[in-house]
Formats: structure tokens, sequence, C-alpha cells
């Protein structure tokens, strides 16, 4: 199983790959920007962080369901 995180500009993308590399899951959350006093545009940086933590929890249950079927 082989699980990519993408971070990009306009959000971030998780997808779940099995062995053969059919894609068995993908989920976007798109995290928006945030206009500075200056007038500068940025990603808030820890709602990314998050949502990639979150992300990497949910790649790492998929794969110990992949390896352990009957450890729910």
């Amino acid at each position: 199983m082989y699980s990519v995180i993408d971070v990009g500009t306009t959000g971030v993308k998780l997808a779940v790959f099995d062995a053969s590399l059919n894609k068995i899951h993908f989920e976007k959350t798109s995290i928006g920007y945030k206009t500075l006093q200056t007038g500068r545009i940025e990603q808030d940086s820890q709602l990314m962080a998050e949502v990639v933590k979150g992300y990497a929890r949910k790649a790492k249950i998929s794969r110990r369901k992949e390896t352990c079927p009957n450890n729910v």
C-alpha cells in the first residue's frame, strides 16, 4: 500500500493506492488563504500542518488495516 500527500496552493490531497497501484482512497481539503495587513496573501500554515497530520494518521490506519485485516 502506498500513500501520497500533496500540499499545493489550493489545498492538501491524500491518495492511497494498493499494491497494484489501484487508487483505493482519495480526499482533498481546501486550505484557502488569508490576506495580511500588508496586502500580501498567504496560506494558513498551522491549518495546513493539521490537515497533513490528519492525513498521515489516516494513511497509517489504512496501512495497519491492510497488513492486519483482523485488527480493527
